[in-house]
């Protein structure tokens, strides 16, 4: 298996933070993109791209979202950063290796504006995650624990789209819709556990009240996201850390995973990653007005 490799922006950008954190917000964007602009055009683009396609200015997310708050959170993306580059070796040569993942990733550390503490993509036609370490101090995930499970999701979605491909159903950008999306993620969330040999996601070890919380309102989460559907309207607040679903963030990840589990006992996690289109948008509705969570016994060599 060839080995994956780290592209560290984070020092060169912390030089020019130094200089330009005391001027206007406004100025410190401009910098900012000039800077990534130049250095890594493609990492830039796809920032910025990433909010064009939404119709959604990257420029004011930047300068009312994330510039004004990186002075106080500095010392959390420095934290961060410390982690991941101590995690991200040893969790990718097992992660790949326990879900028979052999592609070689790049694992890029960045700050951002807001994309995300985490997105599994390509970069320079290679697999890659890029890490959006101004989201992971707002989340407040510095410790390498939780930044292990973080890499472990990213790399499920990695390994997730591959045998999708294999299996001739194209890549998870052919997966769409609200029941895709928890589809998606939960299935990641399941793998975090897969990958690092554990009886638990890292989802679940966020935070104990987090995981307590959610667990005591499975039913009132299937019935929020379920409603949500039926009104056609977006379901970004049951995964973006900028939205809160009962006073808490990404409760998705947790229902996706409890869907995930329930499947377990009648498919293997090979035949759950390789599911139509069709199947999982009535699966996932299915088990989602039923509310009967079951746990399977799903074997590591099934995927």
């Amino acid at each position: 298996m060839s080995t994956s490799e780290v592209l560290d922006t984070v020092p060169e950008f912390e030089n020019l933070w130094r200089e330009i954190r005391r001027f206007p917000v406004r100025v410190q964007v401009e910098e900012w993109a000039r800077f990534y602009g130049a250095r890594w055009p493609e990492l830039f683009v796809k920032q910025t791209e990433s909010y064009r396609s939404s119709r959604v200015s990257w420029r004011r997310v930047a300068e009312t979202r994330v510039f004004p708050n990186l002075p106080a959170r500095w010392s959390r993306i420095v934290a961060a950063r410390r982690s991941l580059r101590s995690v991200i070796p040893s969790v990718d040569a097992r992660v790949r290796a326990r879900l028979g993942f052999r592609h070689p990733v790049v694992h890029i550390l960045h700050v951002g504006i807001g994309c995300g503490a985490g997105w599994a993509t390509k970069y320079g036609g290679r697999p890659a995650i890029l890490y959006g370490l101004e989201n992971a101090a707002e989340l407040g995930w510095t410790g390498s624990p939780r930044l292990a499970a973080h890499v472990a999701h990213e790399l499920a979605h990695l390994a997730h789209s591959d045998l999708r491909e294999r299996a001739g159903r194209g890549g998870l950008e052919r997966v769409r819709g609200a029941y895709g999306q928890l589809y998606v993620e939960g299935f990641a969330t399941r793998m975090e556990a897969e990958g690092l040999g554990r009886s638990r996601s890292g989802g679940s070890e966020r935070d104990i009240g987090w995981s307590r919380w959610c667990r005591d309102h499975e039913g009132e989460l299937a019935s929020r996201f379920l409603g949500t559907v039926r009104r056609h309207r977006s379901v970004r607040r049951f995964f973006g850390s900028w939205y809160q679903v009962g006073g808490h963030v990404e409760t998705g990840y947790w229902l996706g995973e409890r869907v995930i589990r329930s499947w377990e006992s009648s498919r293997t996690l090979r035949e759950i990653a390789t599911l139509p289109q069709r199947s999982i948008r009535v699966l996932v509705g299915e088990s989602l007005r039923a509310g009967r969570w079951r746990t399977g016994a799903a074997r590591p060599d099934n995927v």
